[in-house]
């Protein structure tokens, strides 16, 4: 039994029995509604990625397109780069506090809960480093790695300990800005699930461009079973299978956003601490957690972490499993995650 001595985040009120999962298929179904063997499903552009929703016990499309315009609400919300957000007026406050909504004050309280767990590796006031590496750039020419001085200068305005939140209030100190690009989609795809419960769902997947959301499991009683990609191959291609009935997987990889310089993959998970790509022996980790919030920021925490380290922060908490494959193609999991999950073939 595991020993439960590491605390998931639980500041908020959300439904403890929604997971959210890295689907490997992206279902394009058009942007209105469309009804395909009594299933009802919608896609549309939005977090940069295809977001598609699938109802499978309702019929209700006020439920299904309102939960499309919270997805679309919430990355208004949450956007670094458009001047309409409230993460750009956050950020571009030059160190005035901000007031927020309540939506960004918990999900910035959370940011904060696992900066603060991790001692700094994982930092959500990344955003100048992030920007060095993977910021405005002329895609006609290739990208090269930042010169350790620009580095160093990006590091001495990461701190978390700068994020100030007071109530509905919000202080960014000493030249700080946000980055929630390792959290939001896990905060949203809770906030979308707990929507459509609320609304009389009881079956359904929140595909957020692969972060997905799963409420219930299958019409017929059986779980959904979610296929998990094989790292550096097409989306097709399943490297295995998670069997899962409210519950979520979450994977970071180095495979999705990433240069190469000289033979030299730059990814983007980068180790806060340091200013570059972290380089733990690891391709991808796929956590399963019972909060989308926790599945998105632990997947990240532990491929930052590494095998050993990170395998110990899972097995301290009974509310999340994973599952490491590491640079060699083998494969690591967590106790309970021999249970749930299946390689294919």
């Amino acid at each position: 039994m595991k020993n439960p001595r590491f605390n998931i985040y639980s500041g908020r009120t959300v439904l403890k029995k929604l997971f959210c999962l890295l689907l490997v298929l992206i279902l394009l179904s058009g942007c209105a509604p469309n009804r395909q063997d009594g299933i009802l499903t919608r896609t549309e552009f939005i977090l940069d990625t295809f977001v598609t929703i699938t109802l499978y016990d309702s019929r209700d499309e006020d439920a299904l397109n309102s939960a499309i315009d919270l997805c679309r609400r919430f990355n208004y919300m949450f956007s670094r780069h458009s001047p309409l957000s409230e993460l750009y007026r956050l950020n571009n406050a030059y160190g005035q506090p901000v007031a927020v909504s309540p939506e960004l004050a918990r999900l910035l309280e959370i940011a904060v809960y696992y900066s603060s767990l991790s001692g700094g590796l994982y930092d959500i006031t990344i955003a100048p480093v992030v920007d060095l590496w993977f910021g405005n750039h002329d895609d006609d020419a290739p990208r090269t790695p930042p010169a350790p001085e620009e580095i160093s200068q990006a590091l001495s305005l990461v701190d978390y300990r700068n994020v100030i939140i007071s109530g509905g209030t919000v202080t960014l100190k000493n030249g700080a800005m946000i980055d929630l690009g390792g959290i939001a989609k896990g905060f949203i795809a809770d906030e979308i699930g707990q929507y459509l419960l609320g609304r009389g769902v009881t079956s359904a997947i929140i595909n957020l461009g692969g972060d997905v959301f799963v409420v219930g499991g299958r019409p017929d009683g059986n779980p959904f079973r979610i296929g998990i990609r094989e790292p550096f191959e097409t989306l097709r291609d399943i490297m295995g299978v998670v069997s899962a009935r409210n519950a979520a997987i979450f994977t970071s990889g180095v495979y999705e956003r990433y240069f190469i310089h000289e033979d030299v993959r730059y990814h983007h998970i980068l180790d806060a601490r340091i200013g570059i790509p972290a380089n733990t022996g690891l391709v991808s980790v796929t956590v399963v957690s019972e909060l989308g919030v926790d599945g998105d920021a632990l997947s990240i925490l532990c491929f930052l972490l590494g095998v050993e380290r990170g395998l110990e922060l899972i097995e301290s908490t009974d509310r999340a499993e994973a599952l490491f494959i590491k640079d060699d193609g083998s494969i690591v999991m967590s106790s309970g995650m021999h249970e749930i999950f299946e390689l294919a073939g």
